[in-house]
């Protein structure tokens, strides 16, 4: 005869726990949300490369201005086309600067397959704030412009989701 105490461990045992079946339920329930999800975190992560990108740039503008203003001398932003990367120099006066000697950011390249565009050669920071304005696309690798970040002659810059 079973005791009392036996039956009520063994309904306890049955209680906890999942059976075989309800665990390959809720695997199969999770990998079909994980191959919607996938696709879509791809894009996304893809995506966040051109827009750190573009806020680098951003970033790396700002600071050439901040410097200009407080040291009194003329940063530039410059370019290279052929080799899609970029750097951030300081001149050695305060207007009409003709040594660019002083790197202040080494050439720095975007990751893969990130590209810059710009339609000018280099960015150039005045003591007072001011720039020579430009554009600078953030584009994939078909030449499609994702990003663009724009430099107005005022110094003011922005970045314009295409």
């Amino acid at each position: 005869m079973e005791r009392r105490s036996d039956v009520s461990k063994e309904r306890c045992r049955r209680c906890f726990g999942f059976s075989q079946l309800e665990l390959l339920v809720t695997i199969a329930v999770l990998g079909g949300l994980l191959s919607i999800a996938l696709p879509a975190t791809g894009t996304w992560l893809e995506n966040l490369e051109f827009r750190q990108t573009a806020t680098g740039l951003l970033s790396i503008l700002r600071e050439g201005r901040s410097r200009a203003i407080t040291l009194n001398r003329e940063h530039r932003v410059e370019f290279d086309h052929d080799r899609n990367r970029f750097r951030l120099l300081q001149g050695n006066r305060g207007t009409d600067s003709n040594q660019w000697d002083t790197v202040v950011y080494d050439w720095m390249s975007p990751p893969h397959p990130v590209r810059i565009a710009p339609n000018i050669n280099y960015i150039h920071l005045n003591t007072n704030g001011t720039s020579n304005g430009g554009t600078i696309s953030v584009q994939d690798g078909t030449v499609r412009t994702r990003y663009e970040v724009c430099v107005t002659r005022t110094g003011r810059f922005r970045i314009i989701l295409r």
